[in-house]
């Protein structure tokens, strides 16, 4: 047959095979149409099926190309896809996951889902399945169900010392001596984290320590109000214990923001069990300005605490009336409006129904939130109007003014209080630059001279403070049980406060150990003036209204007696001057060396002791009408000069304070029944003008 790689010339088909191949050249194809020449072949080797494939971009399936040989070659299949895709014109394409492998791929095991898909493309899932027993769906995990669980931890403030410049070099505030204080029965609150309710309430103990029980899935923030109440106070174990069954609503608020309540929050939120969820009230002071007080709330809310403690030593049981404490760090030494802190002065506003402190807070001019003597004493106004009693006409006072004994009472009363509360009697009152000034005093220092006697307010404290500290004998504490019981007689004595009805009443009901030196040689005041005849010391029935004098005859005794006011300015003036409270009796009028308003030269001299004269009329069954007339001096019954009011049992009867007419100076009352036998005082008030003399009369 020959060789099968030669053709005939005449032929037209060529043997071939893949690799190599022959094809016939256009140079050969002459030679063979007359030519002469041979045939001349050359080798084409076509690519494998994968290259092939390769080549026309197939990954999978099959395909029909021409290959470098140019022959149309076809490839059944160029490859298989992974499992999960499949083949599209040669190419393997993912195929979209099944809706149990898009809740795996993500970690969902509950719950509806909604995400970007194996693919792209968006996908939501209505349930990625669903939990078994008590477990819940959260966030499309199964978990347990949450507990109720507790968050707890202590509650503190910083508390900056006042110093003395007694034994602690100089009246200043101490920020170098400042220290870490718990708040105490402080009302805590847990507040929702998102919508801000309260979820639940508590109180930190004596120690600051607090728990709060939460409901199973809350996330709360811990808020600490400077606010306390009791309704029935039980011991906590921790700290005084005086208090038992006692009630109280005492609320540190802001005067220049419509009275707001002062708090501090946790930073964070808490949804799981702890008991450090500590929160602290910061003072920090830069050397010349504030940066934070927070603290100061929590200061003085501790003091009036204080103060009640004191008080349950008394009575365990006290039942103390809702009070605000309003302090702001606007709150300065000018007076106007309140809401603008220009309150003038640290005092306390009484009334019906809102009981009320005002503090001053206005840095490098007055602040009183860490001068604890300051808010003791101011507290000690509130607790005399709440549990006691109060005659206290207010006003402008000092130290060395001689004052209307009722005044003198409630101011020394404060001041003694203060000493009481702190265990501490040195008084302290800062003021100036950076806190670094003020005036302090002791309560326990004898008063000299002019200074005393009933109408002094060191005279009260001395002799309050003594009496405090004679019951347990220790220095600088005391017991306050006997001070209560004797206060708590006021409410329903006929006397006006004084420090002589309650030094007469304490002899009264416990003898006169605890009084005796403190009456006699403080305030060099005979002790006769406190008994129905001569005191014995015990058994003694009390002299409310003191009907021998005694008090007069010693204050106005040639040698040894009283000037007013006090001092080298002062004057000597009678006994009958000085009398405490002149018998008025019918048909008998009195214009004698008494009836005498002298200012003593006062600035401000309403609520001094010869501003004010005071009668006892004994009740006979019988209307009564109570005059004035007759004034010497200049003053007429025109001119607004006098006022009167008649008391009964320290209640307010009947007033004639007119302004003007007839009355003004002359002022006129009637009584419309008395009652047999009960004592009316009659309170005649000077209204800052000199009055030489007038009668009173009871026709």
């Amino acid at each position: 047959m020959g060789d099968p790689r030669s053709s005939s010339r005449f032929g037209h088909s060529v043997w071939s095979r893949m690799a190599p191949s022959y094809a016939i050249t256009l140079a050969a194809a002459c030679a063979l149409a007359g030519c002469g020449g041979q045939i001349r072949e050359e080798p084409c080797f076509a690519e494998s099926n994968e290259e092939l494939c390769a080549g026309a971009s197939a990954a999978c399936g099959g395909v029909t190309a021409k290959d470098r040989c140019g022959v149309v070659r076809t490839v059944a299949s160029c490859g298989a896809c992974a499992e999960g895709s499949a083949c599209n014109v040669n190419r393997c394409e993912m195929l979209p996951e099944t809706d149990a492998a898009f809740c795996a791929r993500l970690g969902a095991t509950c719950g509806a889902l909604s995400a970007t898909d194996n693919v792209g493309a968006a996908r939501s899932v209505a349930t990625c399945g669903t939990c078994t027993g008590e477990d819940l769906c959260k966030k499309n995990g199964c978990v347990p169900p949450p507990m109720p669980f507790e968050v707890g931890g202590r509650v503190t403030y910083d508390h900056v010392p006042a110093r003395d410049g007694v034994t602690e070099g100089g009246v200043r505030l101490d920020y170098a001596g400042m220290s870490e204080k718990p708040v105490r029965r402080a009302v805590v609150q847990a507040i929702d984290a998102t919508s801000g309710a309260i979820v639940t309430t508590g109180s930190t103990n004596d120690d600051g320590v607090y728990k709060l029980a939460l409901p199973a899935g809350a996330s709360v923030k811990v808020r600490v109000l400077a606010r306390s109440t009791a309704t029935n106070y039980a011991a906590d174990g921790v700290g005084p214990e005086a208090c038992r069954g006692a009630a109280w609503d005492v609320r540190v608020v802001d005067n220049t923001s419509r009275q707001a309540l002062y708090a501090v929050d946790s930073a964070g939120a808490f949804d799981g069990a702890t008991a450090s969820a500590d929160l602290r009230a910061r003072v920090v002071f830069g050397g010349s300005a504030y940066t934070d007080r927070s603290g100061a709330p929590f200061a003085m809310l501790d003091t009036v605490l204080r103060a009640f403690e004191l008080v349950c030593d008394g009575k365990p049981d006290a039942n103390l009336p809702p009070l605000l404490v309003n302090w702001s760090v606007r709150n300065t030494n000018t007076s106007g409006s309140l809401s603008s802190g220009a309150i003038g002065t640290s005092f306390y506003s009484g009334g019906a129904t809102t009981k009320q402190l005002y503090i001053l807070g206005k840095e490098d001019v007055d602040t009183d939130e860490f001068d604890d003597h300051v808010i003791a004493h101011e507290c000690g106004h509130y607790v005399e109007d709440a549990l006691y009693r109060s005659d206290a006409l207010g006003g402008s006072h000092t130290s060395e003014d001689s004052l209307d004994a009722r005044v003198a009472f409630g101011e020394g009363w404060g001041n003694a209080l203060s000493g009481m509360v702190t265990n501490d009697p040195i008084y302290v009152d800062t003021t100036g630059a950076a806190q670094g000034d003020g005036f302090d005093f002791g309560v326990d220092t004898a008063p000299e001279g002019d200074d005393r006697g009933i109408y002094s307010e060191a005279s009260v404290q001395y002799l309050l403070w003594h009496a405090y500290e004679a019951r347990d004998r220790a220095a600088q504490s005391g017991r306050f049980d006997r001070l209560h019981a004797v206060l708590a007689q006021h409410r329903s004595t006929a006397a006006f406060t004084s420090v002589h009805a309650f030094a007469a009443l304490y002899n009264a009901s416990f003898g006169d150990a605890d009084i005796r030196t403190s009456w006699a040689t403080g305030l060099a005041s005979p002790l006769d003036a406190l008994c129905v005849g001569a005191c014995t010391g015990s058994g003694d029935a009390a002299d409310l209204f003191d009907t021998d004098n005694d008090l007069g005859l010693a204050y106005g005794a040639a040698a040894g007696g009283r000037r007013y006011p006090q001092g080298d300015a002062g004057s000597s003036f009678s006994p009958e001057w000085w009398r405490l409270y002149v018998p008025l009796t019918r048909g008998v009028p009195l214009s004698g060396q008494h009836e005498r308003i002298d200012t003593g030269g006062y600035d401000e001299p309403d609520n001094k002791y010869g501003s004010t004269r005071w009668y006892r009329f004994v009740g006979d069954g019988q209307p009564a009408t109570i005059a004035v007339s007759n004034l010497v001096g200049g003053a007429t019954c025109t001119q607004d000069v006098l006022d009167l009011i008649v008391f009964k049992d320290g209640a307010r009867v009947v007033a004639d304070e007119a302004g003007r007419g007839a009355t003004a100076g002359c002022p006129r009352v009637a009584l419309q029944t008395t009652t047999p036998g009960a004592s009316y005082l009659v309170d005649l008030r000077g209204l800052g003008v000199d009055v030489a003399g007038f009668t009173l009369s009871l026709p």
